[in-house]
């Protein structure tokens, strides 16, 4: 990375971290939308697909904080510091962290279209 370019690339790495509260807003209305939906809160509660979503939302949550805390970091940093660039270390672990997320995130779609075919229901 640049030593003249760590402002956009802060910034870039603030706007990832913050974009966590969609998926905190979308479990929030999932939740709400499976108790008042049409099928109802007993269809969903025997769904493994939908334990899975929300299980995959609860992990890149937990996965979301190591990074926003190091971008909240060398924020705070850059503000006394303009010449604060982070340790190429720590980017490398913040990306993994990030790219974990992003991995993770592809598997809702897949999740919910198998919900969407009625697989995934345990039935007693």
């Amino acid at each position: 990375m640049s030593q003249s370019r760590p402002l956009p690339f802060l910034f870039g790495l603030l706007l990832a971290g913050c974009l966590f509260l969609t998926p905190a807003r979308a479990v929030v209305v999932g939740f709400i939308r499976a108790t008042v939906a049409a099928k109802g809160w007993a269809y969903y509660a025997v769904n493994v697909f939908f334990w899975a979503k929300i299980a995959t939302f609860v992990v890149v949550a937990l996965l979301s904080i190591v990074p926003t805390v190091a971008i909240i970091r060398w924020r705070n940093v850059l503000k006394s510091d303009a010449a604060f660039a982070p340790p190429a270390d720590a980017i490398r672990r913040v990306r993994g962290y990030l790219w974990a997320e992003a991995a993770l995130f592809l598997l809702l779609p897949v999740f919910a279209a198998a919900m969407a075919r009625g697989y995934g229901e345990l039935t007693p």
